[in-house]
């Protein structure tokens, strides 16, 4: 006999001791409060069941239900060996791994459904959540686009002037535009942060505690001055504080750019599926490893 039908007959000893038709004795009802016990902790182990290195303690994350009567396969969802040693940290040399392109579209298809009005029926409409949002970002429109005010024009105008002006460039005296000039250095002191970034990272992994501390009192000054010239030649060359000034004027965050790069966004994420039935967008459930909770226990 298992908890649920236990339950079931302590229900209905409940309920006949409420209509008169008997008086529980005292070892019914702590033999009564003992399989109460053991079924709570039955489902407080399959809401929360324990860490795998804490038995004791429970986990704060757990996925339970999505719709009733929805069946998942946890190889349907497990990412794969090497996924799951990117993810842990456990490979170095792996770096970061794209989750496969079937557990992908599987992941997607479980979360692009739209629940029914009672989702407790175990029921969902047919439609799909990516498809209405697809439809709806096509549909907008940008109220009052063909109204901006004469000054907003005139300042757009100068900076886009301003930022395409063509100067003398100082590596070989060609023309170049002074937008371009800002990238360029832009795009310098980036890769000498980047590259320092990259050497100190390599040698804390490398060297022992005591020697990287050495090496990197003594390495890190010259590292950074030359990080620090780069920023420079940003500054003077590139004329990083008015491109930047005359960037904002070109009022890049307005809802006409906002709405042009949700759609773009949207284009360039999505990906033909497996069987070309359907456009795919990449998703992620949080916890990262919550396709373990699938194993049958």
């Amino acid at each position: 006999m298992n908890c649920y039908q236990k339950l079931l007959l302590l229900a209905v000893a409940l309920v006949q001791c409420a209509d008169g038709q008997q008086t529980p004795s005292r070892a019914d009802v702590d033999a009564s409060r003992t399989q109460l016990m053991a079924l709570y902790k039955i489902i407080h182990n399959v809401a929360l069941p324990s860490d795998d290195l804490d038995k004791d303690r429970p986990q704060e994350q757990r996925l339970v239900l999505l719709l009733p009567g929805k069946i998942l396969s946890y190889d349907s969802y497990y990412p794969g060996d090497d996924y799951v040693k990117s993810l842990q940290g456990q490979d170095r040399e792996a770096g970061y791994l794209e989750i496969p392109p079937r557990i992908m579209q599987n992941m997607f298809r479980l979360s692009d459904v739209v629940p029914g009005l009672n989702p407790f029926r175990g029921s969902d409409t047919g439609l799909s959540m990516s498809a209405i949002y697809r439809d709806i970002i096509s549909s907008l429109d940008i109220k009052g686009f063909d109204e901006l005010s004469a000054n907003q024009k005139i300042r757009q105008k100068k900076s886009i002037e301003y930022l395409t002006e063509r100067l003398r460039d100082p590596l070989n005296n060609a023309e170049i535009t002074r937008l371009s000039l800002y990238r360029r250095y832009q795009e310098k002191y980036n890769d000498a942060r980047e590259e320092m970034e990259k050497e100190i990272e390599a040698k804390r992994l490398s060297l022992p505690s005591l020697d990287y501390q050495v090496w990197f009192q003594r390495e890190y000054p010259i590292m950074q001055s030359g990080v620090e010239g780069a920023y420079l030649e940003w500054l003077v060359f590139g004329d990083k504080e008015n491109v930047e000034l005359h960037k904002s004027r070109l009022d890049t965050s307005s809802p006409g750019l906002l709405l042009l790069e949700a759609k773009s966004s949207l284009r360039s994420s999505g990906y033909t599926s497996l069987d070309r039935t359907q456009t795919v967008y990449p998703v992620s459930f949080v916890p990262g490893d919550w396709y373990k909770y699938l194993v049958n226990r």
